[in-house]
């Protein structure tokens, strides 16, 4: 375990925010195209 003034631990927690950050991002983007696509697809029908 690391003393929370340690860098080692702040780094740990940043790469886990990134990791968390772009996991929310996929799926975000994954449910804006899939409602756009069902927004197309309405469209044409």
């Amino acid at each position: 375990t690391y003393s929370p003034g340690d860098s080692q631990s702040s780094g740990e927690f940043l790469s886990n925010w990134i990791y968390v950050y772009h996991f929310l991002i996929n799926i975000i983007t994954i449910i804006l195209v899939s409602k756009l696509s069902e927004m197309i697809y309405i469209t044409k029908v």
